[in-house]
């Protein structure tokens, strides 16, 4: 779904892109991730949420996998491997606020080696969901990766702070649920606002058909997806092609409702 659709996903680390999408969806529940991402890259992540209704607690670990890589001297010549890796340890919280509000936030450790080098930072995601009196519609809004790193070469790497704004609705039928969603995004170092749309069509809570799009991306535009849910447990895939001979990604999750 482009990025949206975060409040019905069903998968526990629906948080990340929303921190107030576990408690919206009422999530109890355990999820696992394989990204097959581009240049040879793995992102995979596992995450857990449970929510009473009024309050939700997340936790997840995401890791990004570059595989090994050769090491150079200063010469050009050949002289070993190493496996560089970044890691994101993420606790969330989201809490409800009378009958239309939900607010949550989300607390991130962040870790990257590269060869000999590491760098460590702490970054908070804040967002909030609104229900207005319009039956189905849903105001969300959020600021993203608010934060510092430690110095690598006694430089930091800058943090894409992002305001995010944007819609949801949600379209009941007799056989399935119509959910469309619009995010408006702003990176610090793009002129442009980046646009994401997503649409999920559930027929009879059973099977799952996703659709998005990416506006203003420079390598990125439709997306496509499928989803399976039996008794407590949901199978999802993603496709995800890039343009520029990037190539595609790839995405598996498994969710288990408990």
């Amino acid at each position: 779904m482009a990025g949206t659709g975060a409040a019905i996903s069903g998968e526990a680390g629906s948080f990340i892109e929303h921190p107030a999408a576990g408690l919206i969806g009422n999530l109890r529940s355990v999820s696992i991730n394989q990204n097959l991402w581009i240049f040879d890259t793995q992102m995979n992540s596992i995450a857990i949420n449970t929510s009473s209704g009024i309050n939700s607690y997340g936790f997840a670990l995401r890791a990004l996998d570059y595989g090994k890589i050769e090491a150079r001297d200063i010469t050009g010549e050949v002289i070993g491997e190493f496996h560089p890796l970044d890691l994101n340890l993420i606790a969330n919280y989201a809490r409800r606020f009378g009958a239309n509000y939900y607010a949550g936030a989300n607390l991130m450790l962040l870790y990257q080696k590269l060869q000999s080098n590491s760098s460590t930072g702490l970054a908070l995601d804040l967002g909030l969901s609104y229900l207005p009196p319009i039956r189905g519609l849903t105001l969300n809004a959020a600021i993203r990766h608010i934060g510092m790193t430690s110095k690598v070469n006694e430089e930091r790497i800058n943090l894409p702070t992002a305001p995010e704004i944007g819609f949801s609705y949600l379209l009941p039928l007799d056989f399935a649920e119509i959910n469309a969603e619009y995010k408006m995004l702003k990176l610090p170092d793009d002129s442009n606002i980046r646009v994401q749309l997503g649409t999920n069509i559930n027929i009879n809570d059973i099977f799952n058909i996703r659709g998005g799009y990416y506006l203003n991306h420079d390598t990125q535009s439709l997306t496509a997806g499928i989803g399976l849910h039996i008794r407590k447990i949901d199978f999802n895939y993603a496709y995800l092609p890039f343009s520029d001979n990037i190539g595609d990604a790839h995405s598996f999750g498994l969710t288990y409702k408990f």
